[in-house]
């Protein structure tokens, strides 16, 4: 019985409150973008059914940094280009992630930085299309507000961007 009441008193002492602090609650919220693409004929061109599909092994995605590409790519991550096929989806759907960076800052009011960023979503070795967006980020959230695909703007940005190729 004493060693039940000496080990409940050591698990009682050794208990610590955690405090939260700003950095454990901040995020980054709509960095991403679902796309579907199909061709004229309303065929899902992310799917190996279709002939001419896109296959995605190949794809690769690229940030401008600063006025220089740069090709995503961290094997530690689980999705290492920042690419993600869902096939639970019909059509299919790339999940990509917009660069959350804060290197293209264009005002910096009151603790608010907005900013643009580009990135190239590579589809095969002839098609590159080009995704911008423009960002806004206080001490401890990140969003993108406005995104233009291939020069076409959405805003606001819908849940799935759907490309005619």
């Amino acid at each position: 019985m004493k060693y039940i009441f000496f080990i409940s008193l050591v698990f009682l002492i050794s208990c610590k409150e955690e405090k939260v602090t700003p950095s454990m609650l901040c995020m980054s919220i709509d960095v991403g973008l679902n796309i579907s693409i199909k061709n004229g004929q309303g065929e899902d061109l992310l799917s190996s059914v279709t002939k001419s599909y896109f296959p995605f092994e190949p794809m690769k995605l690229y940030y401008d940094i600063n006025g220089r590409t740069q090709e995503v790519y961290n094997p530690l991550m689980d999705s290492p280009r920042n690419i993600s096929l869902i096939t639970e989806t019909s059509p299919y759907r790339l999940s990509v992630s917009t660069y959350d960076g804060k290197e293209g800052i264009t005002s910096d009011q009151d603790g608010i930085q907005k900013g643009e960023n580009i990135a190239y979503l590579k589809l095969n070795d002839q098609i590159t299309d080009t995704i911008r967006t423009e960002w806004e980020a206080g001490e401890c959230y990140f969003v993108n507000r406005k995104l233009w695909y291939n020069g076409v703007l959405y805003d606001p940005i819908p849940e799935v961007i759907e490309i005619v190729k």
